[in-house]
C-alpha cells in the first residue's frame, strides 16, 4: 500500500472481503488491518494463498524472507494453472455483481 507502490506498475493483492487494511500516507505505516473485524496482532499466523512467482519474490515485494515463511510449515501447491482456476469458478458462479468495499483505506 506504500505510494511508491502505487504508480502503476507496482504489486496489487487481491484483498478478501474479510480482510480491512489502513495505511498512513503521512508516516508511511500500516496503521492497522482487521480480520472478520477483529484487529490482527503481530504475532498471529495466517495462510497465504499466491503463485509462484509472488511466493519466489515475496522478499522482495512483501519483504517476507523464505525463512520467515517456511518457519511455520513448508509451502504447498494446489494449483499450477491460475488461469484454470479463475476460468473454473467464473463457470460455475455466472452472473456475479461487484461493488467497491473500502478494503483498502489510505489516511493522510
Amino acid at each position: 500500500m506504500r505510494k511508491e507502490n502505487r504508480n502503476s506498475e507496482g504489486e496489487c493483492y487481491q484483498v478478501n472481503s474479510t480482510i480491512s487494511a489502513f495505511y498512513n500516507d503521512s508516516k508511511k505505516i500500516l496503521e492497522k488491518i482487521t480480520f472478520n473485524d477483529f484487529e490482527v496482532e503481530d504475532n498471529q499466523l495466517f495462510t497465504l494463498g499466491i503463485q509462484g512467482f509472488h511466493y519466489n519474490n515475496c522478499d522482495l515485494y512483501l519483504n517476507i524472507s523464505d525463512a520467515n515463511l517456511q518457519k511455520n510449515g513448508r509451502s504447498k501447491v494446489v494449483t499450477t494453472s491460475a488461469q484454470q482456476v479463475l476460468e473454473e469458478y467464473l463457470r460455475n458462479n455466472q452472473n456475479i455483481s461487484s461493488k467497491v468495499e473500502g478494503r483498502l483505506n489510505y489516511l493522510s
